[in-house]
């Protein structure tokens, strides 16, 4: 039976536990007998939107009757900002609730390899791993929990909003049904890539196989998309229960603009799915099938045409890649689309040289679009 909590509010105690080389931890609350779920947290460079998160969890976990069952993970990417700080500053709040752990890690390991050290240090029987910029739907957490505790499923989706936010943004939409579970691989290829989006997987916490970590050990270097071959190989190699929810369990603020990553990305989710399935899956082909081709060259046009009249913010040299691959995929990319993209490819391929030469050019675009 999961325990309901109420609990009073724990003491911080600092642990003095001799940390590995390559990171330190500190603990804050007394640790939970039993832990449900870990809610984990990697993070760099962005303190204010990771103070925003903590103070929405204090929230949650104050309210929640599952509070006694939930563990807090933050691991801080070697950031050079106040992160450490901000994790300081929240932690008296959220000890009060639940037990935290705050990992620092000595050098930046990257992003994707940040989610899985997250993934296997978790202690719970669940791990929803939150990046810092999302925005939790705060009266989804108690009934996540719930959902997880009935059905025990190997890989939880739930909906995910992002922007541009409206009546089209993907979500999953079952009429009728709030969950449904799905226990055929290849019935379940297009749902684990119609999101992907770390915040919407909730996984069964399992001790990885040298073969299994193998094969995360690809993904981190081959995809941006390890999460997705994470959740494929455990539905493979455990139980095929996929539970998916159809209640948007968080979403991406609006500011969200600044961009370190090439939607040309995009195409390695398939990579990352076959990873998952592995060798020896039979007819691997028949499955991949299922999953929907990403419209590489529409997200490229859209982000480019966004970052060129200053609606948002690439990295640099991503910019400059995606502009010299756009370039040379012209003919290709504007096949078959509709005058807007046509307009949006021009646009770049005549501003994107200029803004480089006259820096000062872009916002000024930014400024006329506002006007």
């Amino acid at each position: 039976m999961l325990a309901r909590t109420s609990a009073s509010p724990t003491t911080i105690m600092n642990d003095a536990t001799a940390p590995a080389p390559d990171y330190s931890l500190q603990h804050y609350g007394a640790a939970a007998p039993a832990v449900f779920l870990s809610v984990c947290i990697p993070t760099y460079k962005r303190a204010p939107k990771l103070a925003r998160l903590l103070e929405q969890l204090q929230r949650i976990f104050g309210a929640s009757a599952f509070r006694s069952v939930v563990e807090l993970d933050i691991s801080n990417n070697a950031s050079p900002d106040e992160t450490d700080a901000v994790i300081r500053r929240a932690a008296d709040g959220l000890a009060a609730h639940c037990h935290v752990r705050a990992f620092t890690q000595h050098a930046n390991i990257g992003g994707e390899p940040n989610f899985k050290f997250l993934y296997t240090q978790a202690r719970g029987e669940y791990v929803w791993i939150c990046p810092d910029d999302d925005i939790l739907h705060e009266d989804q957490f108690d009934r996540l929990i719930e959902d997880l505790h009935a059905v025990r499923p190997e890989v939880c989706l739930s909906s995910f909003r992002m922007p541009p936010y409206g009546d089209d943004n993907p979500v999953f939409d079952f009429p009728g049904q709030e969950r449904v579970l799905v226990t055929d691989i290849g019935e379940a290829a297009p749902h684990l890539t119609r999101l992907p989006k770390l915040t919407a997987y909730v996984y069964r916490r399992r001790a990885l196989t040298p073969e299994q970590e193998a094969v995360s050990l690809r993904a981190n270097q081959t995809t941006n998309y390890w999460f997705v071959a994470l959740s494929v190989l455990l539905l493979m190699q455990y139980e095929r229960r996929l539970l998916i929810r159809t209640p948007v369990l968080a979403h991406v603020d609006e500011d969200y603009l600044d961009l370190n990553f090439s939607p040309r990305v995009l195409v390695t989710i398939v990579e990352a799915y076959r990873l998952g399935l592995g060798d020896d899956f039979p007819e691997p082909q028949q499955v991949l099938a299922r999953i929907p081709v990403p419209d590489v060259g529409y997200e490229l046009v859209a982000c480019l045409f966004r970052h060129t009249i200053g609606m948002n913010t690439m990295d640099a040299q991503v910019a400059r890649e995606d502009y010299r691959y756009l370039r040379s995929h012209a003919r290709q990319i504007v096949g078959g689309r509709g005058w807007r993209h046509v307009l949006k490819l021009a646009a770049i391929l005549v501003l994107f040289p200029l803004i480089e030469r006259y820096g000062s050019l872009r916002p000024r675009l930014a400024s006329l679009r506002s006007v």
